[in-house]
């Protein structure tokens, strides 16, 4: 596995996490009896990128709408906000 594959530097954990996550959104969408005609569109909360920032990568262009991966802040994307309280919750009760 090379080091890089940008934006993408598997030296650094979190940068390898979401990379490998993306992977597996990517095999669930070719799963989905929409496959090839609905797209996921990815949204992840601002902090590993800068609110409105969107990166092109065009190996999930088959599953992702036009290979995008955008990055929001939680109080312009409310299923961000949602998915923040969900991880809350579970880190709460642990």
């Amino acid at each position: 596995m090379p080091e890089r594959l940008a934006p993408f530097d598997f030296t650094r954990p979190e940068d390898s996490a979401l990379f490998f996550l993306l992977i597996r959104l990517k095999w669930f969408m070719q799963e989905t009896t929409g496959y090839p005609t609905v797209k996921a569109r990815v949204f992840i909360d601002e902090g590993y990128k800068k609110n409105g920032v969107a990166i092109q990568i065009p190996t999930f262009e088959s599953a992702f709408a036009d290979g995008l991966v955008c990055f929001a802040s939680s109080s312009c994307i409310l299923p961000i906000q949602l998915a923040d309280f969900a991880a809350f919750a579970l880190i709460a009760r642990n």
